[in-house]
């Protein structure tokens, strides 16, 4: 008995299927959508909602600002680093420069409603409300502010509030740097919190005091080894943090090395 040969099967293809895998990734992404500002929780007067930290800051307004700047820095900062600097910053009169910077960082991070330069009134008119209105902020998104970021991150109380990573600009940055030398001569106290957070950051040797003493004594070259460290990271550093991520997206070395290690030189 002879069998015939059953005709091949064609496969039957959609024609939108037919394109080739590469017109599917030259499409281009949807854009994510801007979300709307939201408002702050309490007013700018709203002192008398919370008369404990009403009382602190009118007494102790290093405190507030040290607790609120210690948890929008997610920990990379403390509390008493922050405090001490905006106490020898309120020498000289001037503390409504360094703590609108924190407030700009607080509208970011919650997309909250305002701009830079109602943030430099409002701190420069009533930074008093001002702080309490952003220590109030915290308080309300959950956050116990006695205990700190670590300690927060620790009893699970920020597990469920939505962070994302403090934008500032080195603009922003710049023009502030710029302010305080101009105003008061005293950048250093400014500069010198950064080499504290890159040292706490890429695990490097070195304390506060040392911080301190290196910037009071040479800005210039305090600022010249930061950035040739970065530059020795992988970072091309006039490119800025999003067009470093955007050229080699998991390539440069974002997270502290795990071993102790000097400055380069």
């Amino acid at each position: 008995m002879s069998y015939s040969t059953p005709p091949p099967r064609v496969p039957i293809v959609d024609s939108q299927f037919q394109k080739s895998p590469m017109s599917f990734q030259n499409q281009p992404r949807p854009q994510p959508q801007p979300q709307p500002l939201v408002p702050w929780s309490t007013g700018l007067c709203g002192c008398l909602d919370d008369c404990s930290s009403c009382c602190l800051t009118c007494w102790c307004p290093c405190i507030t600002f040290g607790r609120t700047s210690e948890i929008l820095d997610r920990g990379s900062s403390s509390c008493g680093c922050n405090g001490t600097m905006y106490t020898l910053i309120a020498v000289l009169g001037c503390t409504w420069i360094y703590s609108c910077q924190y407030r700009a960082k607080f509208r970011k991070t919650y997309n909250l409603e305002g701009n830079c330069c109602t943030d430099c009134l409002t701190h420069f008119c009533c930074q008093s409300c001002a702080l309490c209105q952003e220590y109030r902020e915290l308080k309300n998104k959950g956050f116990d502010m006695s205990l700190g970021w670590h300690g927060n991150m620790t009893s699970g109380r920020g597990r469920n509030v939505a962070l994302t990573p403090p934008a500032a600009s080195c603009g922003a940055n710049g023009a502030l740097y710029a302010l305080i030398g101009v105003f008061t001569g005293c950048s250093w106290i400014y500069s010198c919190m950064y080499r504290t957070k890159f040292r706490q950051l890429y695990n490097l040797e070195g304390s506060s005091c040392n911080d301190c003493l290196t910037h009071f004594c040479c800005t210039p070259c305090a600022l010249c080894q930061e950035y040739r460290e970065l530059k020795n990271k992988g970072f091309d550093v006039p490119l800025g943090w999003h067009g470093n991520m955007e050229r080699d997206t998991g390539v440069v070395a974002t997270a502290p090395p795990s071993a102790y290690g000097n400055m380069n030189r």
